[in-house]
């Protein structure tokens, strides 16, 4: 299976830094893929939705693993009142757009919506900012 996620995310990540005037100063990211015509809602666990509000309209508090063989450059990560943000993207031959939706506009999307999913062109309507990879 190829790793489309971890793929897309390092090259988004280095967009982001080229591109760092246009985000937050503060953001809790999560990149969420789909090799089909829609991303379902289900494919969004709650345990993440519940993370990207608390960034945004709470207080997020994520303690990173010591155990991890890779080191880390800090200990914990703190956030508030900063963006709850989805990158969202579609893999599909020749496609380096992604979309980068509020956890608001995206639950606000899926409460109104009629389907169990939305589609690149959904995505699109929603999107803070559309982006292309290089």
């Amino acid at each position: 299976m190829k790793k489309h996620e971890m793929t897309f995310t390092t090259a988004w990540m280095k967009w982001a830094r080229y591109n760092k005037k246009l985000l937050p100063i503060a953001a809790a990211i999560e990149v969420k893929i789909t090799t089909g015509p829609n991303l379902f809602f289900s494919q969004i666990p709650k345990h993440q939705r519940d993370a990207l509000e608390l960034a945004k309209w709470g207080a997020y508090c994520y303690k990173l693993s010591d155990a991890s063989r890779v080191k880390m450059p800090n200990d914990v990560i703190w956030m508030r009142d900063a963006a709850g943000l989805f990158v969202f993207h579609w893999v599909k031959k020749g496609n380096k757009m992604f979309y980068l939706v509020d956890i608001d506009a995206f639950l606000n999307f899926e409460e109104c919506s009629k389907k169990k999913s939305m589609t690149e062109v959904d995505a699109a309507k929603i999107a803070m900012i559309t982006g292309k990879l290089k």
